[in-house]
């Protein structure tokens, strides 16, 4: 018996041991700080939360796609570039030309760059700003094809805020707008001088490059 509780006690320092090391070499891996000249590629995927500005619409819910590559400058700060698919809009738009209200439905390939900024030593924190450029593809009110009648391009400014979670990211983002969508005489009738304000919440996984 005593044979047998040591040969255990032995068996229990290696389970010990072993756990402490997978632990330890775990905790290293998410505590991986990124240096000058690292890149790191992070596809995304989100849901954006959008309205028309200057309007009394309603929120609508999105889908947001995208993959970004961010370049590290130092320990402290990164630039990112982005490309995405989005759809934003609004819901229950009224007008000023009849008594119907409008469900909008726009869909945008999109380029993003941002500055980020690192303020914590273990770079889990990040908060960013830059410009968001926009093409529109499609948009839809009532079910009807408007295209042609916004414009092709959007600007906006986003802002955010980053958390990671060893190779997981959240963040969460506000687009302001910058320019009107309204292109032509009947949308500007319409929609005047609205834009497109968007929140939006996505998830991203972080795989090193170099």
């Amino acid at each position: 018996m005593l044979i047998f509780a040591k040969s255990n006690l032995k068996d229990m320092k290696k389970i010990i041991i072993t756990l402490l090391l997978a632990i330890t070499a775990t905790t290293q891996s998410i505590a991986q700080e990124f240096d000058c000249w690292d890149m790191i590629l992070v596809p995304k995927v989100g849901v954006n939360y959008s309205n028309f500005t200057k309007l009394d619409g309603e929120f609508k819910t999105g889908f947001y796609g995208a993959v970004g590559i961010e370049f590290f400058l130092n320990t402290k700060f990164a630039v990112d570039t982005e490309i995405s698919f989005s759809r934003v809009g609004a819901h229950n738009v009224p007008t000023t030309l009849d008594n119907n209200l409008y469900d909008y439905r726009l869909t945008y390939i999109s380029t993003d760059h941002y500055l980020r900024w690192y303020p914590t030593k273990r770079q889990n924190l990040s908060l960013f700003a830059g410009v968001h450029m926009g093409r529109l593809i499609r948009c839809k009110a009532n079910l009807q094809d408007i295209r042609d009648e916004l414009r092709y391009g959007d600007v906006t400014f986003p802002v955010g805020v980053g958390y990671r979670f060893g190779k997981l990211q959240v963040e969460g983002r506000v687009y302001y707008p910058l320019r009107k969508i309204a292109d032509t005489e009947k949308a500007d009738a319409i929609l005047g001088n609205a834009g497109v304000m968007n929140f939006q919440v996505n998830v991203g996984y972080r795989i090193n490059i170099f």
